[in-house]
């Protein structure tokens, strides 16, 4: 398995690439408070179930104006960490 290139400290799956990245982790609870969506997912796991099923921690499908905030973080990390995987900046 590949080591994250921003934290070189973990296995590089599909959750540590996304939420649980101590780098990327503060940059999602940023933006989910600034969305309002912070009480709803307070920890990694949540926001993870939230973006591989669409639903809530009880199983109950998110709004819409949820799923586009998260789509709007979610297109905003990716971005920024490419960014800095290709120009050699760190994260910040």
């Amino acid at each position: 398995s590949l080591i994250c290139q921003l934290c070189r400290s973990a296995s590089e799956d599909g959750y540590h690439f996304f939420v649980s990245c101590h780098h990327k982790w503060p940059f999602w609870q940023a933006a989910l408070d600034i969305f309002g969506l912070s009480q709803l997912f307070s920890d990694p796991r949540s926001l993870w179930t939230a973006l591989t099923t669409l639903t809530d921690s009880t199983g109950g499908r998110l709004p819409t104006s949820s799923l586009v905030a998260l789509g709007t973080i979610f297109d905003s990390l990716w971005r920024f960490h490419w960014c800095c995987i290709h120009d050699g900046s760190p994260w910040s």
